[in-house]
């Protein structure tokens, strides 16, 4: 990727100079010409709609496949910098004063009859406010916001980066992956959280890197010194969805504004008497903008909307499209607020015919935006994960008062260590969100902010196994979903195998391969992600560690020549049992610890894929498949143990770790039978 933005300049920046062209050109342009790509007029610029021989559908679909990411060109958006001392005091609806460093938003940018001009996304980049518009309205909104600035008197500096600024997007699940090896080593991947931004280098070249996109996925936009997936996703497309004739409220934005009693909600932003309330209240409107979905023909831009009986006109389609992802037609626009109802019938007047829909949530097809992996206690909660479930379940005492002060909150009586154990004066004191000490933080104390856990729409009963421990175990989309497989490997499970060597009886493990067989084919069935661990180290055992071979002196040796050497790579031994063999594109990770994701890749290969929510099958229950557990958890993965499909040499060690798992609400996660998870995968929409 690098590579290709170095050459590509190069041969613009000559191009540029001498050009002529109505159009505007972007330093890729050249670059997307090699590629095959079809340039076609857009904002004032030759951008590529689609490339030879890939074709519109295929390109949708690898953006949305696990694993995968696309690259697009967006350098005809806007980007702007804003200097001086009242930077923050900007003329959008959204509360920029209140950005932390590198956060960001969407927010809106409003007329003085309160139309929307633009919808665009601003950030706190420390000594600047960093703004990217919407290529169509840029040149507009610099004209509105100067004349703003010219009768206010403000300190404020508006610097547009220019034509010539290259921005592009990089989105889908593999994003991550394709942009850390251009990062600076030990950059961070898993706690750059969604809507922030950093000044940093890619490839070597100084760049903005912000984790946000306009596709519903996973991604990131770089700025360097489709509509069908936007649809899919609910989001608007200025210009076909917003325009200065619809305001925040009949555009169902008043999120971008901030909750009632916030300072936005007062007095400030141009035209906000038009839509709210003196007293911050939305003001109440004729027509909402509203999603639809049944409709068995596409309705396009321009579709009139009618009542259920196809008589009375009650609004117009904005975008519409067919979902590559859904495999049928879906549509946003403008309806009358009595009909914007969940479920209510409209009609839909395609070429002369009246067509049935109806009135659809949004967004459509569920994002994947990437969440920062803590369980948190901190005021405000910016690190207090909330589970899949919904926050009156795990963690619903956090922040709650209790007999010391608010729960597991910095700063509240019951935090302090006991008195017996009182820290020092030159001894560290390290407030930890998650369970790992690693994640921990020096201490910042600091009076206890309010701290309000908001509960998320529950999921889907459909995605779900209801009969799980303690309460449903449910995951918020399909490919949320992946499959663990631990350590089904031949030294474990054989008669005459490195465990039966110990003393171990290894019928019990064995006893578990076809409860965990069941899970692996419901799992492949649904096309599920599958990642099967093996404990093994390299032939030179440089990865093992020398206490962890004093403890196990077989390790590396050879016991049986038809199993080679112990626990070592590629060995017979080593291999997964046959009933459970990985099939090909399965992950295969080889571990050097007990738990899955010390010393390996695994962590970084579930992101890429999408995967929050994991169910685990494996041996043995209290070793490798407990440590397992915990490393998942503490990195926000939401983990399901399959009762049957886990075993160990000791019975009772088994049954203990199950009862820990699902203690005090789910402490690490949930528990569940073999036969319970196959019925939710088969049922699973």
């Amino acid at each position: 990727m690098a590579s290709a933005f170095a050459a590509a300049s190069q041969r613009a920046l000559g191009r540029r100079a001498f050009s002529s062209d109505a159009l505007l050109k972007t330093m890729l342009y050249d670059l997307h010409l090699e590629r095959g790509g079809k340039m076609v007029p857009f904002a004032g610029y030759e951008l590529p709609v689609q490339y030879a021989g890939i074709g519109v559908l295929k390109e949708h679909m690898h953006c949305r496949s696990p694993g995968k990411s696309s690259l697009f060109d967006v350098s005809h958006m806007g980007q702007i910098k804003w200097t001086g001392a009242d930077r923050a005091k900007t003329a959008v609806v959204g509360d920029v004063a209140g950005l932390g460093d590198g956060e960001g938003r969407l927010t809106l940018l409003t007329n003085a009859e309160g139309g929307i001009l633009d919808d665009c996304v601003l950030a706190n980049a420390g000594d600047h406010v960093y703004m990217v518009a919407n290529g169509a309205c840029k040149v507009g909104d610099m004209a509105h916001l100067q004349a703003l600035l010219d009768a206010s008197g403000m300190d404020v500096q508006m610097h547009y980066q220019g034509d010539d600024a290259t921005l592009v997007a990089l989105q889908g699940a593999g994003a991550p992956g394709v942009l850390l090896p251009l990062l600076p080593d030990g950059f961070d991947m898993t706690r750059f959280a969604f809507m922030t931004g950093v000044d940093t280098s890619v490839g070597g070249y100084a760049c903005r890197v912000t984790r946000c996109g306009y596709t519903g996925e996973d991604g990131f936009e770089i700025a360097v010194a489709d509509p069908a997936n936007g649809v899919a996703a609910g989001l608007c497309l200025y210009g076909h969805d917003l325009d200065t004739s619809v305001n925040p409220i009949e555009g169902t934005l008043l999120w971008t504004i901030g909750p009632k009693g916030s300072r936005r909600r007062r007095p400030g932003h141009a035209g906000m008497e038009h839509y709210l309330n003196a007293n911050g209240s939305p003001k109440k409107f004729a027509r909402k903008r509203v999603g639809f979905m049944g409709h068995a023909k596409p309705a396009r831009e321009g579709t009139a909307i009618f009542d259920a009986a196809g008589e009375t006109q009650v609004g117009v389609v904005t975008s519409g499209t067919v979902s590559p992802v859904l495999g049928k037609p879906i549509a946003m626009g403008f309806a009358e607020t009595a009909l914007a109802k969940k479920g209510t019938d409209v009609t839909f007047d395609i070429r002369g015919k009246k067509i049935p829909s109806q009135v659809a949530p949004m967004p459509f097809v569920e994002p994947n935006y990437y969440r920062v992996p803590d369980e948190g206690h901190r005021p405000p909660p910016r690190t207090c994960r909330r589970t899949s479930a919904g926050s009156e379940q795990i963690g619903a005492g956090i922040g709650s008062p209790g007999p010391c002060g608010r729960v597991l909150v910095r700063g509240a009586p019951g935090w302090e260590l006991i008195d017996d154990l009182a820290p020092l004066a030159h001894e560290d004191v390290i407030d930890k969100p998650a369970r790992a000490r690693r994640r921990g933080r020096r201490a910042d104390v600091a009076a206890a902010a309010p701290l309000v856990l908001a509960s998320r729409r529950a999921p889907r009963a459909a995605r779900a196994v209801a009969a799980a421990k303690p309460f449903a175990f449910a995951w918020p989309s399909a490919r949320a979903l992946g499959v663990l497989m631990i350590d089904w490997q031949r030294d474990f499970l054989d008669p005459e195998g490195f465990g039966a060597s110990l003393g171990n009886d290894v019928a019990p493990l064995r006893s578990a391969v076809p409860a965990a067989a069941r899970v692996l084919e419901a799992a492949r069935a649904r096309g599920l992600f599958v990642a099967h661990t093996l404990e093994a180290h390299a032939a030179d055992l440089g990865d093992c560690p020398p206490s962890k071979k004093r403890r196990c002196e077989a390790i590396g040796e050879t016991l049986d020549a038809s199993r080679g050497r112990v626990l070592v790579r590629g060995e017979p031994g080593n291999a997964v049992v046959p009933e459970l063999a990985p099939a090909a594109g399965e992950l295969v990770v080889h571990k050097p610890g007990k738990g899955a994701f010390y010393g390996t890749t695994l962590e970084r290969d579930l992101r890429a894929a999408g995967v929050t929510h994991l169910v685990v099958t494996g041996v043995t229950t209290e070793v490798c498949v407990q440590s397992t557990l915990r490393e998942a958890n503490d990195r926000g993965f939401d983990c399901l143990l399959v009762e049957d499909a886990t075993e160990s040499y000791f019975p009772a060690f088994k049954r203990a770790t199950l009862d820990m798992v699902v203690a005090q609400g789910g402490i690490v996660g949930w528990t569940a039978t073999a036969g319970d998870v196959a019925a939710a995968l088969a049922a699973a929409a």
